[in-house]
């Protein structure tokens, strides 16, 4: 019995890291259609020095400091894909000297007043692990994301209440975002294995 019991497990274990192994990832980059609802004039470029990473598709955008404010929304909820709940969200970036070290993103879900508020530093963070300053995904961490969520970013304070004057060149290039919840078979695979144990638990114990 002991053995048939391990065996579920191993069985249930693989089934969940299949499906995590296969999670949802979607990327939205700055030419995307996803990305077309903006505010300023965005300069396309595609220059990156020897030590500045490399950007996602064709190019990225970038906007000089600006008093009367700029913005552009990614809007994550639109895709095809895009199912609710927990999602991790990246951002890509190409590192420059002369980049804001204090870009205003936000996390929004659609709702009035609900979206989570960040500073980014573009001049030295471009990656997950902060203390590289190559081109990379920039983790901003795990949200719950419903109808209506899109990533934004904006210094125009239109919106959002933290408004800020950049102090360098703002990039707008991608931003990824991978599905953290629990896939439909592999909760079913978790809740079969559950009640499997208590029916044999009470087996046992008749």
């Amino acid at each position: 019995m002991i053995k048939i019991i391990k065996r579920l497990f191993v069985i249930t274990a693989f089934l969940t890291f299949g499906q995590t192994a296969l999670a949802t990832q979607i990327i939205i980059d700055n030419e995307d259609h996803l990305a077309s609802s903006r505010s300023g004039t965005w300069e396309a470029s595609v220059i990156v020095g020897d030590d500045e990473g490399d950007f996602i598709g064709k190019d990225y955008e970038r906007h000089e400091v600006s008093e009367n404010g700029f913005w552009i929304d990614y809007w994550i909820s639109n895709h095809d894909d895009f199912l609710v709940g927990l999602w991790k969200i990246e951002m890509n970036w190409t590192r420059a000297d002369n980049n804001a070290t204090n870009t205003p993103v936000f996390v929004t879900r659609g709702r009035l007043n609900d979206y989570d508020a960040l500073l980014v530093n573009q001049k030295n963070c471009c990656s997950v692990d902060q203390s590289k300053k190559d081109g990379g995904w920039y983790s901003l961490g795990n949200y719950m994301l419903d109808s209506g969520s899109m990533v934004t970013i904006d210094t125009s304070g239109f919106m959002f209440k933290l408004t800020t004057k950049t102090d360098g060149y703002v990039i707008a290039d991608a931003f990824r975002f991978t599905s953290m919840s629990v896939s439909e078979p592999g909760a079913l695979a978790l809740l079969g294995l559950g009640l499997l144990g208590l029916g044999l638990r009470r087996r046992m114990a008749s």
